[in-house]
């Protein structure tokens, strides 16, 4: 499950305000209906950084409202991805490592 392996690659400490923080803070947002579309799946903290993240089935692409909304993120200074879940797990862990916080 994609929440098990995010767990895994959070971060101690904030390196902007060098307080502890939370391991992960993430969010899965399920949706009854209500609400703004196309709000990914994930809406996480990692090491300071806001992350919106879609997993996506093997062949199957975001559709234009969560295209829309990853840009939007990433337009306020946030970070996306979407993919299968060994896509976003290999964008987070070359995300993280740039950092120097994974190998």
């Amino acid at each position: 499950m994609i929440s098990h392996h995010l767990s895994r690659t959070g971060s101690r400490y904030d390196s902007t305000h060098r307080q502890p923080v939370p391991k992960r803070l993430n969010h899965h947002l399920g949706s009854a209906g209500y609400g703004k579309g196309g709000v990914a799946d994930y809406c996480l903290c990692l090491n300071g950084a806001f992350w919106s993240i879609e997993v996506k089935r093997p062949g199957k692409d975001p559709t234009a409202i969560q295209t829309r909304r990853m840009n939007e993120v990433c337009a306020a200074g946030g970070h996306a991805v979407a993919g299968t879940a060994e896509v976003v797990i290999q964008t987070l862990r070359d995300w993280l490592a740039v950092r120097g916080i994974v190998a």
